[in-house]
């Protein structure tokens, strides 16, 4: 899970999405095999078949509630432990998986709210689950300023099961208490909370985030105004049903708050498409930022079909970085605007990756020396969008 996790904040992937890896094995010779490598009608962005990881959920520890509170421990799990060893052998460190507790919370119903709170800084990040493996929320218990918060979950629908994933720091199998939880019944539920963007084309000087992960960076503008209409239009159509109001550097600039992406040529380079400022859990944080690097090889290889078809591409790498600025993780679904880090297959097509759209998804989890790709529930991306946000009447 640390290894998902550092790629899914890092955004490692190539132009399947934002935060992207340069595109392996373009040399010299770069533009001779442009028709290959952005071919429109090349089927190339090949589908996965990845691993399930899901049904480690019937191995978790039930929790025993007491006067609705509960608390958990980093005790050893053996059956977690032997499932992991039994299926993914060698192909794993240890180190990546041993670190992680999961816990059986039981039937949830409409109206209970749970409250996580950490006695240290042990937990990394925790992960919720229904009955049905859908992800409910990431957190990660430190703020931006590193200091711990407690997290709240309102359940919105029935389950007769729901999941508690851990990913710790380090191995530790003490018995100590690393969660205290507690349950509520019968809460009002939460109205959606509406989000406002500004696409920024008109550049940053030395911009940083507050949590430390970007060095000083510069973006550029943009001044190409088929370039922005383009990419403006595309992410607006992107989430065109959810409560998200986008505005753009040219609009009269909105009261606060609100997220931030900064699109155009950044120096230093990112070497990855975009790097959102963190996943944000639940979209706590509705006044972050993000970057989407135009001088990326990768995407600055989609102006070879023209502006528009540019301006398209920089629409969709915006959209999958505010998708992490709302809180989603990387998929494993080729298709889906949040897909991952090798998720794309071989190749590139680049008509298909204009016509992603955010889906129900594997998540990614992570891959074996033998590139096996892991998932271990999904994300239904329109379902979260639809809690978080609300939509469009």
């Amino acid at each position: 899970m640390r290894k998902a996790i550092s790629i899914i904040i890092l955004d490692l992937i190539t132009l399947g999405q934002g935060g992207c890896a340069s595109l392996a094995g373009v040399g010299s010779d770069l533009f001779g095999g442009i028709a290959d490598l952005l071919s429109l009608e090349a089927t190339a962005l090949t589908p996965l078949e990845p691993q399930t990881l899901t049904e480690i959920f019937a191995k978790a520890t039930t929790i025993t509630w007491t006067n609705d509170a509960a608390d958990l421990t980093d005790a050893f799990q053996p059956d977690i432990a032997n499932f992991y060893n039994d299926l993914l052998g060698n192909g794993v460190l240890p180190a990546y998986y041993l670190n992680e507790r999961f816990y059986a919370l039981g039937e949830l119903t409409v109206g209970d709210v749970l409250t996580l709170e950490f006695p240290d800084s042990l937990v990394d990040c925790v992960l919720i689950y229904d009955a049905e493996f859908s992800l409910l929320a990431y957190w990660s218990p430190a703020d931006s300023s590193g200091n711990l918060r407690p997290l709240e979950l309102h359940i919105l629908r029935p389950g007769q099961a729901h999941y508690l994933r851990v990913s710790m720091i380090r191995l530790s199998e003490t018995g100590k208490t690393i969660i205290r939880v507690t349950r509520n019944t019968g809460q009002e539920l939460p109205a959606p909370r509406p989000q406002t963007v500004v696409l920024n084309f008109a550049g940053v000087t030395n911009l940083t985030y507050r949590n430390g992960s970007l060095l000083p960076t510069t973006v550029a503008p943009i001044t190409n105004t088929t370039v922005r209409d383009a990419a403006t239009q595309t992410f607006r159509e992107i989430f065109a049903q959810y409560n998200l109001t986008v505005l753009t550097d040219q609009d009269l600039t909105p009261n606060p708050p609100f997220s931030t992406i900064h699109i155009g040529p950044a120096t230093p380079g990112l070497d990855y498409l975009g790097l959102a400022e963190s996943v944000d859990g639940m979209n706590d944080y509705q006044d972050d930022e993000a970057i989407v690097d135009t001088n990326d090889t990768m995407l600055n290889l989609t102006g070879v079909y023209g502006a528009e078809t540019h301006g398209r591409a920089v629409g969709r790498v915006a959209a999958h970085e505010m998708g992490h600025l709302l809180g989603l993780l990387h998929t494993l679904d080729p298709d889906d605007l949040m897909t991952g880090s090798g998720a794309q297959g071989t190749g590139l097509d680049l008509q298909r990756y204009l016509n992603k759209t955010l889906k129900k998804a594997p998540i990614l989890d992570f891959n074996t020396e033998g590139n096996q790709w892991m998932t271990t529930g999904c994300q239904d991306t329109p379902r979260y969008l639809t809690d978080l946000l609300g939509v469009k009447e």
